[in-house]
């Protein structure tokens, strides 16, 4: 029980990484806003674990044993324990940490980056889905990234799922002047520069895409994929531009006019690429691909079909010829992107921390 003038103590379990990218970056977003919030207190199990060692099973074995250890030494602190994390730790360590928390009386909130859970509940066996619904479906509180996975867990029993959506800092916005309006050209994708993420459909678009229209790319290459190669292949339209620190995000995403992800990658949620899009209040062509469409509507953005290179240049070439409808796009996503707000969403755990208490 918590009396009024008490701080609300969050013993919060998730991956502080030095490089923090993706659900990492989430995190620690929302630990910095509960760190500045004199209304709490924090205490913060580090579950971080290189990146080349992340599928070690030793290495994550003695992970699940280090956190357990500091569970069940702050657990008679903390009102409320949370864990962040995407599908493989919500899968295996959930469970555990369910029955901990039941264990010792303390409420659990899971809170699940990205999306396709769905798929690897439905890989389980009838035990192991019996388990899952036991334990992580009957949580205090499940918050999911998807509408789409809130319906399909609510389906199978989930005690009391939300939809908390990824999210992010909103950018300072210039007042759009309408004798200054540019032409959509400039076309900008950001992130994993790898197949399934659309580079093979970006890159054979160029044959079809009109004049004055240019698609840079930023990110990690992957795969096959080179400097050489893509800008060979990019005619001049498409170039690779390295890769960007968060801060370098913030920035760069200013001097570009709409978003390009044209993505089949299996395991997308909201990507938060189409997030920080928005918080800078550019438009965004993406695919019908798993939650997308969500959030990409048709006044926001295009929606494009799956491996389609004619609909990706079909797609920039209207947003590019149609001036007026690119800056009612725009209009639009500078009207939605405060429900991506971090701001807003740090205020939602905190109210789903309170009331499971």
């Amino acid at each position: 029980m918590r009396k009024n003038n008490d701080k609300l103590r969050i013993l919060l379990i998730g991956n502080i990484s030095p490089r923090p990218s993706g659900s990492t970056l989430l995190f620690q977003q929302l630990l910095g806003h509960l760190k500045a919030n004199t209304d709490i207190e924090l205490r913060v199990i580090n579950t971080y674990r290189p990146a080349h060692l992340t599928t070690n099973l030793l290495v994550n074995l003695l992970s699940a044993i280090r956190t357990t250890f500091q569970v069940i030494l702050n657990q008679g602190w903390a009102q409320v324990i949370s864990l962040h994390a995407s599908r493989p730790a919500m899968m295996t360590y959930g469970p555990l940490l369910y029955l901990i928390s039941r264990a010792v009386g303390k409420p659990v909130l899971f809170r699940l980056f990205g999306g396709a859970l769905e798929n690897e509940y439905e890989a389980l066996s009838p035990i192991g889905k019996w388990v899952f619904g036991k334990t992580v479906l009957s949580a205090d509180l499940l918050a999911v990234e998807t509408k789409n996975l809130v319906g399909y867990f609510t389906a199978r029993g989930a005690r009391n799922i939300k939809w908390f959506s990824n999210c992010t800092r909103m950018a300072e916005l210039p007042q759009d002047e309408p004798g200054l309006r540019r032409p959509c050209g400039r076309f900008v994708f950001l992130g994993l520069v790898k197949e399934e993420k659309g580079i093979e459909v970006i890159l054979t678009s160029v044959s079809e895409c009109a004049k004055g229209v240019s698609v840079d790319l930023f990110g990690p290459l992957e795969g096959a994929y080179t400097a050489d190669d893509i800008n060979r292949r990019g005619c001049g339209i498409v170039r690779y531009r390295g890769v960007l620190t968060p801060a370098q995000v913030y920035t760069e995403l200013f001097g570009y006019d709409a978003l390009v992800l044209p993505t089949f990658y299996e395991g997308e949620g909201y990507p938060g690429v189409i997030i920080e899009a928005y918080s800078h209040g550019i438009p965004v062509i993406s695919t019908r691909w798993r939650s997308i469409p969500e959030i990409v509507a048709g006044d926001t953005g295009i929606l494009i079909s799956t491996h389609s290179p004619g609909e990706l240049a079909a797609a920039m070439n209207k947003m590019h010829g149609d001036p007026e409808l690119y800056y009612r796009m725009k209009a639009a996503v500078r009207r939605k992107r405060l429900e991506f707000s971090d701001e807003f969403w740090t205020a939602q755990f905190l109210k789903w921390c309170n009331e499971i208490i």
